[in-house]
Protein backbone atom coordinates (compact mmCIF):
# COMPACT_ATOMS: atom_id res chain seq x y z
CA UNK A 1 0.00 0.00 0.00
CA UNK A 2 2.94 2.24 -0.43
CA UNK A 3 2.76 3.11 -3.58
CA UNK A 4 0.54 6.16 -4.33
CA UNK A 5 -2.16 6.19 -6.81
CA UNK A 6 -3.72 9.71 -7.55
CA UNK A 7 -7.67 9.54 -8.72
CA UNK A 8 -9.55 12.56 -10.28
CA UNK A 9 -12.70 12.40 -9.48
CA UNK A 10 -15.26 13.23 -10.95
CA UNK A 11 -13.57 11.84 -13.98
CA UNK A 12 -15.63 11.15 -17.22
CA UNK A 13 -13.61 8.87 -18.67
CA UNK A 14 -16.71 6.45 -20.54
CA UNK A 15 -14.94 3.77 -23.20
CA UNK A 16 -11.53 4.41 -22.27
CA UNK A 17 -9.46 1.96 -21.15
CA UNK A 18 -6.91 4.18 -19.19
CA UNK A 19 -8.78 5.28 -15.47
CA UNK A 20 -6.07 6.71 -13.62
CA UNK A 21 -4.10 9.74 -14.20
CA UNK A 22 -0.53 8.52 -12.94
CA UNK A 23 2.57 11.20 -12.27
CA UNK A 24 3.96 10.76 -15.33
CA UNK A 25 0.87 11.24 -17.40
CA UNK A 26 0.71 14.55 -15.51
CA UNK A 27 4.80 15.19 -16.02
CA UNK A 28 4.22 14.73 -20.24
CA UNK A 29 1.64 17.23 -20.12
CA UNK A 30 4.13 20.29 -18.64
CA UNK A 31 6.94 18.85 -20.55
CA UNK A 32 4.79 19.61 -24.35
CA UNK A 33 4.65 22.53 -23.32
CA UNK A 34 2.55 24.40 -25.46
CA UNK A 35 2.43 22.04 -28.13
CA UNK A 36 -1.40 21.17 -28.96
CA UNK A 37 -1.92 17.63 -28.11
CA UNK A 38 -5.32 16.10 -30.33
CA UNK A 39 -7.57 13.50 -28.82
CA UNK A 40 -6.76 10.03 -30.17
CA UNK A 41 -9.81 9.63 -31.97
CA UNK A 42 -8.99 13.03 -33.48
CA UNK A 43 -5.58 11.71 -34.62
CA UNK A 44 -7.27 8.54 -36.58
CA UNK A 45 -9.20 10.84 -38.44
CA UNK A 46 -6.66 12.83 -39.64
CA UNK A 47 -4.70 9.75 -40.54
CA UNK A 48 -7.44 8.30 -42.84
CA UNK A 49 -7.87 11.99 -44.51
CA UNK A 50 -5.00 13.39 -45.57
CA UNK A 51 -4.06 10.02 -47.03
CA UNK A 52 -0.55 10.04 -48.94
CA UNK A 53 -2.20 10.23 -52.00
CA UNK A 54 -3.69 13.37 -51.31
CA UNK A 55 -0.98 15.32 -50.34
CA UNK A 56 0.67 14.65 -53.80
CA UNK A 57 -2.53 16.30 -55.10
CA UNK A 58 -2.04 19.11 -53.02
CA UNK A 59 1.32 19.39 -53.83
CA UNK A 60 0.31 19.14 -57.77
CA UNK A 61 -2.50 22.31 -57.42
CA UNK A 62 0.56 23.88 -55.61
CA UNK A 63 3.51 23.34 -58.10
CA UNK A 64 0.31 24.16 -60.91
CA UNK A 65 -0.12 27.68 -59.57
CA UNK A 66 3.34 28.64 -58.81
CA UNK A 67 4.34 31.33 -61.23
CA UNK A 68 6.83 30.18 -64.48
CA UNK A 69 9.69 32.04 -63.42
CA UNK A 70 11.49 30.46 -66.68
CA UNK A 71 8.97 31.72 -69.02
CA UNK A 72 8.68 35.22 -66.89
CA UNK A 73 12.56 35.78 -67.50
CA UNK A 74 11.96 34.58 -71.21
CA UNK A 75 8.93 36.93 -71.90
CA UNK A 76 11.17 39.82 -70.07
CA UNK A 77 14.22 39.13 -72.23
CA UNK A 78 12.54 39.26 -75.08
CA UNK A 79 10.21 42.64 -74.53
CA UNK A 80 12.38 44.64 -72.63
CA UNK A 81 15.26 45.29 -74.64
CA UNK A 82 12.90 46.50 -77.57
CA UNK A 83 9.09 47.38 -77.09
CA UNK A 84 9.93 49.31 -73.75
CA UNK A 85 13.48 50.85 -74.25
CA UNK A 86 11.68 52.33 -77.40
CA UNK A 87 8.94 53.63 -75.82
CA UNK A 88 10.97 55.23 -73.45
CA UNK A 89 12.68 57.00 -75.89
CA UNK A 90 9.67 57.93 -77.44
CA UNK A 91 8.63 59.49 -74.45
CA UNK A 92 11.78 60.77 -73.04
CA UNK A 93 11.74 62.71 -76.33
CA UNK A 94 14.81 61.25 -77.85
CA UNK A 95 14.53 61.39 -81.70
CA UNK A 96 10.37 60.53 -80.44
CA UNK A 97 9.38 60.61 -84.40
CA UNK A 98 12.31 58.40 -85.30
CA UNK A 99 11.87 55.67 -82.52
CA UNK A 100 8.15 55.42 -83.51
CA UNK A 101 8.68 54.35 -86.59
CA UNK A 102 10.70 51.77 -85.61
CA UNK A 103 8.63 50.60 -83.41
CA UNK A 104 5.78 50.55 -85.60
CA UNK A 105 7.87 48.56 -88.32
CA UNK A 106 8.43 45.99 -85.82
CA UNK A 107 5.14 45.30 -84.93
CA UNK A 108 3.85 45.09 -88.19
CA UNK A 109 6.67 42.84 -89.26
CA UNK A 110 5.63 40.97 -86.48
CA UNK A 111 2.29 40.30 -88.29
CA UNK A 112 3.83 39.72 -91.38
CA UNK A 113 2.74 42.90 -92.74
CA UNK A 114 5.34 44.81 -94.59
CA UNK A 115 3.66 48.02 -95.70
CA UNK A 116 1.30 49.90 -93.83
CA UNK A 117 0.22 53.77 -93.00
CA UNK A 118 -1.02 55.59 -89.96
CA UNK A 119 -3.54 58.27 -91.00
CA UNK A 120 -5.12 61.29 -88.66
CA UNK A 121 -8.17 62.96 -89.45
CA UNK A 122 -8.57 66.67 -90.47
CA UNK A 123 -11.76 67.33 -89.30
CA UNK A 124 -11.98 71.33 -91.20
CA UNK A 125 -11.06 69.49 -93.95
CA UNK A 126 -12.96 65.63 -93.50
CA UNK A 127 -9.37 64.36 -94.72
CA UNK A 128 -6.90 61.80 -93.52
CA UNK A 129 -4.09 62.67 -93.73
CA UNK A 130 -0.76 60.17 -94.17
CA UNK A 131 1.76 60.68 -91.13
CA UNK A 132 4.07 57.16 -90.87
CA UNK A 133 4.04 54.87 -93.59
CA UNK A 134 6.28 52.23 -94.74
CA UNK A 135 6.94 50.11 -97.54
CA UNK A 136 4.65 52.11 -100.06
CA UNK A 137 5.92 54.13 -103.10
CA UNK A 138 6.44 58.26 -102.33
CA UNK A 139 3.14 58.48 -104.78
CA UNK A 140 1.38 56.22 -102.40
CA UNK A 141 2.84 58.15 -99.68
CA UNK A 142 1.41 61.36 -101.08
CA UNK A 143 -1.70 60.70 -102.47
CA UNK A 144 -3.09 57.94 -100.46
CA UNK A 145 -5.81 60.30 -98.75
CA UNK A 146 -9.10 59.50 -97.75
CA UNK A 147 -12.29 62.13 -97.17
CA UNK A 148 -15.20 61.01 -94.58
CA UNK A 149 -17.26 60.35 -96.75
CA UNK A 150 -15.64 58.64 -99.65
CA UNK A 151 -17.57 55.60 -101.06
CA UNK A 152 -14.44 53.78 -100.13
CA UNK A 153 -14.94 54.56 -96.27
CA UNK A 154 -18.77 53.74 -95.90
CA UNK A 155 -18.81 49.30 -95.58
CA UNK A 156 -17.14 49.89 -92.06
CA UNK A 157 -17.95 46.53 -90.24
CA UNK A 158 -16.16 45.61 -86.83
CA UNK A 159 -14.32 48.99 -87.03
CA UNK A 160 -12.27 48.16 -90.26
CA UNK A 161 -12.71 48.02 -94.03
CA UNK A 162 -11.31 45.38 -96.14
CA UNK A 163 -10.68 46.77 -99.78
CA UNK A 164 -9.68 43.75 -102.61
CA UNK A 165 -7.66 45.40 -105.63
CA UNK A 166 -10.03 43.69 -108.01
CA UNK A 167 -10.43 45.68 -111.53
CA UNK A 168 -13.68 47.39 -110.35
CA UNK A 169 -11.66 49.18 -107.69
CA UNK A 170 -8.08 49.84 -109.07
CA UNK A 171 -9.85 50.78 -112.12
CA UNK A 172 -11.83 53.92 -110.06
CA UNK A 173 -10.43 57.11 -110.98
CA UNK A 174 -10.87 58.44 -107.55
CA UNK A 175 -9.05 55.56 -106.15
CA UNK A 176 -6.52 54.12 -109.04
CA UNK A 177 -4.73 57.88 -108.39
CA UNK A 178 -3.88 57.03 -104.67
CA UNK A 179 -1.93 54.19 -105.78
CA UNK A 180 1.26 53.51 -107.86
CA UNK A 181 2.19 50.62 -109.59
CA UNK A 182 4.40 48.95 -107.10
CA UNK A 183 1.21 49.08 -104.88
CA UNK A 184 -0.90 47.21 -107.45
CA UNK A 185 1.67 44.54 -108.58
CA UNK A 186 2.68 43.82 -104.75
CA UNK A 187 -0.50 43.41 -103.02
CA UNK A 188 -4.02 41.78 -103.28
CA UNK A 189 -5.52 43.83 -100.66
CA UNK A 190 -6.13 47.01 -97.92
CA UNK A 191 -7.25 47.13 -94.60
CA UNK A 192 -8.69 50.12 -93.44
CA UNK A 193 -8.79 50.17 -89.47
CA UNK A 194 -10.49 53.33 -87.63
CA UNK A 195 -8.96 53.95 -84.13
CA UNK A 196 -12.04 55.03 -82.46
CA UNK A 197 -11.30 52.24 -79.39
CA UNK A 198 -8.48 54.82 -79.02
CA UNK A 199 -10.42 57.90 -78.96
CA UNK A 200 -7.87 58.71 -81.85
CA UNK A 201 -9.18 60.86 -85.03
CA UNK A 202 -7.88 58.53 -87.21
CA UNK A 203 -7.11 55.35 -89.04
CA UNK A 204 -4.40 52.48 -89.93
CA UNK A 205 -4.07 51.02 -93.34
CA UNK A 206 -1.93 48.24 -94.00
CA UNK A 207 -1.84 46.27 -97.25
CA UNK A 208 -1.61 41.95 -97.54
CA UNK A 209 0.41 40.69 -100.31
CA UNK A 210 -0.40 39.51 -103.70
CA UNK A 211 -0.78 35.16 -102.64
CA UNK A 212 -2.23 36.33 -99.20
CA UNK A 213 -6.53 36.51 -98.87
CA UNK A 214 -7.43 36.41 -95.18
CA UNK A 215 -10.93 36.09 -94.11
CA UNK A 216 -12.44 38.13 -91.73
CA UNK A 217 -11.91 36.45 -88.75
CA UNK A 218 -8.48 36.58 -89.31
CA UNK A 219 -8.33 40.35 -90.16
CA UNK A 220 -10.78 40.64 -87.16
CA UNK A 221 -7.98 38.64 -84.87
CA UNK A 222 -5.29 41.12 -86.20
CA UNK A 223 -7.03 44.28 -85.62
CA UNK A 224 -7.23 43.23 -81.77
CA UNK A 225 -3.27 42.58 -81.89
CA UNK A 226 -3.24 45.95 -83.30
CA UNK A 227 -5.32 47.27 -80.62
CA UNK A 228 -3.48 45.67 -78.23
CA UNK A 229 -0.08 46.88 -79.21
CA UNK A 230 -0.67 50.54 -79.84
CA UNK A 231 -2.01 51.31 -76.71
CA UNK A 232 1.28 51.93 -75.25
CA UNK A 233 1.93 54.49 -78.06
CA UNK A 234 -1.60 55.93 -77.43
CA UNK A 235 -0.78 59.18 -76.07
CA UNK A 236 2.16 59.79 -78.25
CA UNK A 237 0.34 59.43 -81.66
CA UNK A 238 -2.67 61.81 -80.01
CA UNK A 239 0.26 64.68 -79.40
CA UNK A 240 1.28 63.98 -83.09
CA UNK A 241 -2.14 64.45 -84.30
CA UNK A 242 -2.46 67.37 -82.52
CA UNK A 243 0.64 68.69 -83.49
CA UNK A 244 0.11 67.60 -87.39
CA UNK A 245 -3.95 69.45 -86.74
CA UNK A 246 -1.99 73.12 -85.04
CA UNK A 247 0.67 73.05 -88.05
CA UNK A 248 -2.24 72.82 -91.08
CA UNK A 249 -4.56 75.28 -88.87
CA UNK A 250 -1.77 77.66 -89.55
CA UNK A 251 -2.10 78.17 -92.91
CA UNK A 252 -6.53 76.83 -93.01
CA UNK A 253 -7.23 80.35 -93.44
CA UNK A 254 -5.03 81.34 -95.78
CA UNK A 255 -6.41 78.37 -97.79
CA UNK A 256 -9.33 78.91 -97.35
CA UNK A 257 -9.56 82.27 -98.87
CA UNK A 258 -8.15 80.93 -101.86
CA UNK A 259 -10.42 78.45 -102.43
CA UNK A 260 -13.31 80.76 -101.73
CA UNK A 261 -11.86 82.52 -104.20
CA UNK A 262 -11.95 79.45 -106.67
CA UNK A 263 -15.72 78.93 -105.82
CA UNK A 264 -16.23 82.36 -106.55
CA UNK A 265 -13.98 82.33 -109.96
CA UNK A 266 -15.70 78.72 -110.75
CA UNK A 267 -19.49 79.58 -110.45
CA UNK A 268 -19.83 79.68 -113.71
CA UNK A 269 -18.54 76.07 -114.79
CA UNK A 270 -21.33 74.38 -113.75
CA UNK A 271 -20.03 71.03 -115.19
CA UNK A 272 -16.60 70.98 -113.64
CA UNK A 273 -13.04 72.78 -114.92
CA UNK A 274 -9.45 72.13 -115.03
CA UNK A 275 -7.63 73.18 -112.07
CA UNK A 276 -3.77 73.43 -113.44
CA UNK A 277 -0.98 74.37 -110.75
CA UNK A 278 1.72 76.01 -112.37
CA UNK A 279 5.05 76.10 -110.61
CA UNK A 280 8.20 78.68 -111.74
CA UNK A 281 10.96 76.32 -110.67
CA UNK A 282 13.65 78.77 -110.94
CA UNK A 283 12.41 81.23 -109.47
CA UNK A 284 14.83 82.43 -107.22
CA UNK A 285 17.18 82.14 -109.07
CA UNK A 286 16.05 84.91 -112.16
CA UNK A 287 16.61 88.73 -111.51
CA UNK A 288 14.05 90.52 -110.82
CA UNK A 289 11.93 87.52 -110.80
CA UNK A 290 9.03 89.52 -108.92
CA UNK A 291 8.76 92.24 -111.80
CA UNK A 292 8.60 89.56 -114.59
CA UNK A 293 6.02 87.47 -112.78
CA UNK A 294 3.91 90.24 -113.07
CA UNK A 295 4.04 90.81 -116.65
CA UNK A 296 3.97 86.80 -117.31
CA UNK A 297 0.71 86.53 -115.53
CA UNK A 298 -0.63 89.98 -117.76
CA UNK A 299 0.20 87.94 -120.39
CA UNK A 300 -0.79 84.92 -119.22
CA UNK A 301 -4.20 86.40 -118.92
CA UNK A 302 -4.56 87.25 -122.26
CA UNK A 303 -4.76 83.76 -123.08
CA UNK A 304 -7.72 82.76 -121.21
CA UNK A 305 -11.61 82.60 -121.24
CA UNK A 306 -13.21 85.97 -119.49
CA UNK A 307 -14.66 83.75 -116.88
CA UNK A 308 -11.03 81.86 -116.14
CA UNK A 309 -8.98 82.94 -114.02
CA UNK A 310 -5.64 83.11 -112.28
CA UNK A 311 -5.00 83.18 -108.49
CA UNK A 312 -1.60 83.35 -106.62
CA UNK A 313 -0.61 80.90 -104.27
CA UNK A 314 2.53 81.95 -103.05
CA UNK A 315 5.59 83.90 -104.94
CA UNK A 316 6.24 80.81 -107.54
CA UNK A 317 3.00 79.54 -107.70
CA UNK A 318 -0.33 79.57 -109.36
CA UNK A 319 -3.77 78.41 -109.96
CA UNK A 320 -5.24 78.65 -113.23
CA UNK A 321 -9.12 77.99 -113.70
CA UNK A 322 -10.08 76.85 -117.41
CA UNK A 323 -13.17 75.35 -118.73
CA UNK A 324 -11.04 73.28 -121.15
CA UNK A 325 -7.72 71.97 -120.42
CA UNK A 326 -5.92 74.31 -121.98
CA UNK A 327 -3.03 75.50 -119.75
CA UNK A 328 -0.39 73.06 -121.78
CA UNK A 329 -1.04 74.43 -124.76
CA UNK A 330 -1.22 78.15 -123.76
CA UNK A 331 2.26 77.30 -122.15
CA UNK A 332 3.64 75.39 -125.06
CA UNK A 333 2.35 78.91 -127.19
CA UNK A 334 4.23 81.18 -124.87
CA UNK A 335 7.45 79.53 -124.66
CA UNK A 336 7.67 79.44 -128.41
CA UNK A 337 6.49 82.78 -129.38
CA UNK A 338 7.31 85.06 -126.19
CA UNK A 339 11.68 84.85 -124.47
CA UNK A 340 11.11 84.38 -120.93
CA UNK A 341 13.22 83.36 -118.04
CA UNK A 342 11.11 81.00 -116.21
CA UNK A 343 11.06 77.67 -116.16
CA UNK A 344 7.93 75.76 -115.51
CA UNK A 345 5.93 72.47 -113.80
CA UNK A 346 2.26 72.37 -115.17
CA UNK A 347 0.15 69.51 -113.08
CA UNK A 348 -3.57 69.84 -114.25
CA UNK A 349 -6.58 68.03 -112.67
CA UNK A 350 -9.88 67.67 -113.43
CA UNK A 351 -12.68 68.78 -110.61
CA UNK A 352 -14.82 67.14 -109.27
CA UNK A 353 -13.75 64.03 -111.33
CA UNK A 354 -10.65 63.72 -109.09
CA UNK A 355 -12.29 64.58 -105.66
CA UNK A 356 -14.92 67.08 -104.18
CA UNK A 357 -12.88 68.31 -102.38
CA UNK A 358 -10.68 71.01 -103.27
CA UNK A 359 -8.05 70.77 -100.35
CA UNK A 360 -7.31 67.45 -102.00
CA UNK A 361 -5.46 69.55 -105.37
CA UNK A 362 -2.99 71.42 -103.75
Amino acid sequence: MNKKTIFLLPLDLKGKKQTRITPKFIRDVYNADKVDVLPEHLQKKKKNIFTVELNRLIGKISEKNKPNVEAIQIAAKDVLPESFTILNKIYAGEDSILHANNYLKSMFQSYGIKAYSFFFYEQHTFTYFPVFAEGISERARTNLLFQSHDKFLQNRTEGYIHLYFQPVLINDIFFKKKLSIQEINNYSSIVLKFLDVHKLPGLIAFFYEKDINPGQDEIETLCEKIDKDIEPLVPFLNSVFQSELNTRLDSYDFLRKIIHGIHIQTRYFQNGFYFSKLQITNFLKVEDAQAKKKSFILMLKNHLLAKEGIIEISPNELIIITKENEVEKIMSYISENVKTDFQFKINSLKYPENGKNLYLYF
